[in-house]
């Protein structure tokens, strides 16, 4: 009977560290998101500088995606590249449609534009993370044994937002959380459709 029962949409572990970085999440928005800017502005190196700007701009998510869609391809789990590639243009549309409708400023006044339009870009959600975060579920199921680092990628990528001062770190956990249930939605829907 117990192999008949239905799982639900999230692991007992995984309902505890969603609850746990919305915590964080809601914590950092109200009181520390501008102490956490301005830590990351303080520790700025030329090395660091250097070595984050690799996971800096958005061509990294579309690096990240040919690579994963190419072992997934070879691994014979093809199946999976469209839902793959589904959850990820999702998650940054809808990255875009919250940031409109949020409208919150970027710190230290970091005006930002989408690429090759005049449209501002605005903080919340992170783009980068919402859409990174959104490809570990998948990844996670079938790709298990590279699961660190996929998930090392996407952190790093996250770092990079609040490093340069593009996101607050509510923009960068938020993202994450919405891309992460994105990502489980459309595998659960990919799933439910076999």
């Amino acid at each position: 009977m117990g192999k008949d029962k239905k799982r639900g949409l999230f692991e007992k572990k995984e309902y505890i560290w969603l609850g746990l970085f919305l915590l964080i999440g809601f914590f950092s928005l109200i009181f520390f998101d501008s102490a956490v800017a301005d830590m990351f502005a303080s520790i700025q190196t030329s090395f660091l500088s250097m070595l984050l700007s690799i996971f800096k701009p958005m061509s990294i998510i579309v690096l990240f995606g040919v690579l994963a869609v190419m072992i997934l391809w070879k691994e014979h789990r093809r199946k999976l590249i469209w839902p793959f590639a589904f959850s990820l243009i999702i998650s940054s549309i809808l990255s875009f449609v919250i940031k409109f409708y949020i409208s919150r400023e970027r710190p230290f006044g970091l005006a930002e534009t989408i690429a090759f339009t005049n449209i501002k870009d605005y903080s919340f959600p992170s783009s980068h993370t919402m859409t990174i975060f959104s490809a570990l579920p998948i990844l996670d199921r079938e790709l298990r044994r590279f699961k660190w680092v996929w998930i090392a990628i996407a952190c790093l990528i996250a770092l990079s937002r609040l490093y340069f001062g593009a996101h607050y770190l509510s923009d960068v956990i938020f993202g994450g959380i919405f891309g992460y249930v994105i990502g489980k939605l459309v595998l659960a829907i990919t799933e439910r459709r076999k």
